[in-house]
């Protein structure tokens, strides 16, 4: 049986989130002020170190987990979004245009190329 206990405080834009599951501990701190939030999570002995900025429609990700570097640059202007993320070496791109009701996902992961698309109707 897994134990969640959650304490939230929200005051002047700022939130702190603190999670014990299962014997692990997962601490996050987030604070959310001009546009600017700062995830810090532990988990079991292992750092998760994440740091978002929301500014101008530009949101971008670092985070390293167990020694291995996952970058994550996301751009969202124009109804386009790019992903750009590097895993152990292995780059993985992804480039996503949501214009007139039309979703192109272009992936490329250690050279292999996946291109899907779909039609999103509301």
């Amino acid at each position: 049986r897994e134990v969640l206990v959650i304490l939230s405080v929200v005051a002047r834009e700022v939130l702190v989130t603190l999670s014990v599951v299962a014997g692990e501990v997962l601490v996050t701190l987030s604070v959310v002020a001009r546009e600017v939030l700062v995830t810090l999570s532990v988990v079991a002995g292992e750092v998760l170190v994440t740091l978002s900025v929301v500014a101008r429609e530009v949101l971008v990700t670092s985070s390293v987990v167990a020694g291995e570097v996952l970058v994550t640059l996301s751009v969202v202007a124009g109804e386009v979004l790019v992903t750009l993320s590097v895993v152990a070496r292995e780059v993985l791109v992804t480039l996503s245009v949501v214009a007139r009701e039309v979703l192109v996902t272009l992936s490329v992961v250690a050279r292999e190329v996946l291109v899907t698309s779909g039609l999103v109707v509301r």
